[in-house]
């Protein structure tokens, strides 16, 4: 499962990196919800109507803060880990960006394309799963890497069609959050 998984991650990232006029890739696993909750959420943040709130409008907007402070190489949008850290700021819709120390999950992130060079170099030849690799490049200062809180996108823990479990075999709203 690590290598088939590292695997797709890759071949994700090499894609997004071949088209130069990209400048974020958003990585979706196949096993994506959207959090609970969360569009409410940043619809009563912003005033709005929650039927007016458009996720992918709102994920295209994260992206074009990477440039500012506090600047940014990846963005977890699906934190499993209990673990907290400092805020380093307040995104629209209410939404905290933390500087988790251990950043676990990788079913929905984004990317810059200096991330995504440095996991690359760092992940080839697969050595490590994406979480635990992300990780490493986290505490090591080779990139700048965040997470959203409360969670944008989830994990389904039963894939109604095929049956199949998340590796965690819960939902992420059963771990604890910031």
């Amino acid at each position: 499962g690590i290598i088939a998984c590292a695997l797709s991650h890759q071949k994700a990232l090499k894609m997004f990196l071949k088209d130069k006029t990209l400048t974020h890739a958003v990585v979706f696993e196949d096993d994506i919800i959207l959090q609970e909750g969360i569009r409410e959420r940043i619809a009563k943040a912003q005033g709005k109507d929650q039927g007016k709130i458009n996720i992918l409008q709102y994920i295209h907007d994260l992206a074009k803060s990477s440039s500012k402070e506090p600047k940014w190489d990846g963005i977890n949008l699906g934190i499993c880990s209990p673990y907290c850290g400092d805020t380093m700021a307040m995104l629209p819709g209410g939404i905290k960006l933390i500087q988790a120390p251990q950043p676990y999950c990788t079913h929905a992130y984004m990317y810059t394309r200096r991330a995504a060079e440095i996991e690359l170099e760092a992940n080839v030849p697969i050595h490590q799963s994406e979480d635990k690799i992300r990780v490493d490049l986290v505490n090591d200062g080779s990139f700048k890497y965040f997470s959203t809180v409360p969670r944008i996108f989830d994990q389904n823990p039963n894939d109604e069609v095929t049956g199949a479990k998340s590796i965690h075999g819960k939902s992420d709203l059963d771990i604890p959050e910031c």
